[in-house]
């Protein structure tokens, strides 16, 4: 099976390193140790904000910091979202 990066154009966003250090979590080696990623998915979303997370990463965050997925994510609509 062949995985895609979710490179999104249309507003939607992740605060996964923000968020993560709020948590202290501090770096994305870290993220990945803490929530059981592969060490690529979490650089990747931790240093590209544009990078979508999909579902089966947005469960094991929200699992990890008992959370809901909009507290790592958001629409912002100055990258391509209709008002």
């Amino acid at each position: 099976m062949v995985r895609q990066r979710i490179l999104v154009k249309d507003g939607l966003r992740n605060r996964i390193a923000e968020y993560s250090r709020s948590r202290s979590i501090h770096t994305a080696y870290q993220l990945a140790q803490e929530c059981g990623l592969k060490s690529t998915t979490a650089y990747r979303i931790w240093d590209n904000p544009e990078i979508f997370p999909t579902r089966q990463t947005q469960a094991k965050l929200c699992e990890r910091f008992q959370c809901q997925p909009g507290e790592f994510t958001f629409w912002d609509s100055a990258w391509g979202g209709k008002s």
